[in-house]
C-alpha cells in the first residue's frame, strides 16, 4: 500500500512526562503512544515492511560519522512495566548499530543485521523514564565499502510496540 495511516503520526514535542499505564502501538494510525520523532524527524511510517497490519515505523538514515537518529518516548509509569517492540534490522558494524536507552542507560546494542523480526524487551520501575531508540553511525568513515546485502541497509523497523504493567507480587 501506498497510502499513510489514517490519522498521521503525532510527532509529539512534548518536553512533560505522559502518564501510561498500558499501551499497544502497531502504527497503524491510532498511535496510542507520545513518540517524539525529533526535529527535524528522525523516523517515520513505512508500508513496505511490516510484522504485522499495513504499517511499522522507520529511522531515517542518519548523515555524518556519528550522527543518530532517535525516536524517543517520555513516559510516567504508576507500577513496573514491560516495554517490547518487534524490530527488523538491517544495520551492521562497521557502518551503523542500533541501541535501545531507557534514562540514558544502553539496554540493548545489536551490531549486525538479524534475519526476520527479533524482540526488544527490558523492564522498568515506576516513575519517570525516557526511552530512546537509536540507529547510531560509526564515528569514523569505515575502510570498506557497503555491500547492502552483507552490511544492511542501515535500517530499522518496529511494529507491536508495547508497555505492560507487570505484577511485583
Amino acid at each position: 500500500p501506498s497510502s499513510s495511516p489514517t490519522s498521521p503520526l503525532t510527532n509529539s514535542t512534548q518536553t512533560q512526562f505522559t502518564p501510561i499505564s498500558s499501551a499497544t502501538d502497531n502504527f497503524e494510525g491510532e498511535n496510542p503512544l507520545p513518540w517524539i520523532l525529533g526535529n527535524p524527524p528522525q523516523w517515520t511510517i513505512d508500508s513496505t515492511v511490516s510484522l504485522q497490519g499495513e504499517y511499522s515505523i522507520r529511522n531515517l538514515l542518519p548523515i555524518g560519522n556519528g550522527a543518530t537518529s532517535d525516536l524517543s518516548l517520555r513516559i510516567d509509569l504508576p507500577t513496573s512495566a514491560l516495554i517490547r517492540c518487534e524490530a527488523k534490522v538491517d544495520i551492521h558494524m562497521p557502518f551503523d548499530s542500533f541501541e535501545y536507552l531507557i534514562d540514558g542507560e544502553k539496554r540493548a546494542v545489536m551490531t549486525s543485521n538479524k534475519p526476520g523480526w527479533t524482540s526488544v524487551v527490558t523492564g522498568v520501575s515506576p516513575g519517570e523514564h525516557t526511552v530512546v531508540f537509536r540507529v547510531k553511525n560509526a564515528d569514523m568513515v569505515p575502510p570498506i565499502p557497503r555491500v547492502e546485502d552483507r552490511f544492511g541497509t542501515g535500517f530499522v523497523w518496529l511494529d507491536m510496540c508495547m508497555i505492560s504493567p507487570v505484577s511485583t507480587r
